[in-house]
Formats: structure tokens, C-alpha cells, sequence
């Protein structure tokens, strides 16, 4: 629904408009300055945070391999998703557990494996 400007099987549930305040980034830019961030997510230059997501707003400025306009969420305890606008991306991942430093980032990982896989990563 986000990913579709608000609309979700032919209904309208949000405006576009209120889709777009959401996914756009509201942090200033004093504050991207790597210093500050939620969980494992740091905020800086090219990535922050809209309403009620985070929000890659320049992905060659932060660094990541996800497209322009890219925003997400991760849980605490394991779920995620992330929508990817530019190379038309949903992804959802839910294991539900709580892991330690040691552990590996399996939303991390599941980046870099559905990024690793496009056909057209230039986008």
C-alpha cells in the first residue's frame, strides 16, 4: 500500500500526499552527522528518518545499495521490511527473536543478498 502512493487494491487509504510526508526525511541536516541513529541505524548524510520510517533519501551519500526513496522499519525483535520504490522492492522478514552482538544481521545479509541479485543494479 505505501509502495502504491496509499492505495491498496484499487481502494485509497492514505493520500498521496500523507504517503509522501512519511517516507520523506524530516531530520535536520545538523543532526545527519553519524552521531545519532536508532538501534543499529545510524542517521547521516543521505539517510534518515520520515514519519514513522526510516528513509534513504540519497543512497550514493549513505553509503547503501538500496535505490533512491528506500524506506523501512526494523523491529527489536527480529521483523523488518523495507520498500524500495526505485527498483520496485517489498520486503518483509520476520523471525521473531531476540538476538545478541554475536549473532549475525539477517537484515543486513538480506540486503545484500536481494541486492546482489538484481538484474539491473545500476537503478
Amino acid at each position: 500500500m505505501l509502495l502504491n502512493k496509499g492505495e491498496l487494491d484499487g481502494k485509497r487509504i492514505l493520500a498521496p500526499a500523507t504517503v509522501r510526508l512519511m517516507t520523506s526525511n524530516h531530520v535536520p541536516t545538523e543532526i545527519l552527522n553519524g552521531k545519532f541513529g536508532i538501534g543499529q541505524m545510524v542517521m547521516r548524510p543521505g539517510f534518515g528518518y520520515g514519519f514513522n520510517c526510516a528513509v534513504v533519501f540519497d543512497p550514493p551519500e549513505a553509503n547503501l545499495p538500496e535505490g533512491k526513496g528506500t524506506f523501512f522499519w526494523d523491529g527489536a525483535a527480529g521483523t523488518w521490511f523495507w520498500d524500495d520504490p526505485t527498483n520496485d522492492i517489498v520486503f518483509i522478514g520476520m523471525i521473531q527473536r531476540m538476538l545478541g552482538p554475536a549473532s549475525p544481521n539477517l537484515e543486513f545479509e538480506s540486503r545484500a543478498a536481494v541486492y546482489g541479485a538484481l538484474v539491473d543494479p545500476a537503478k
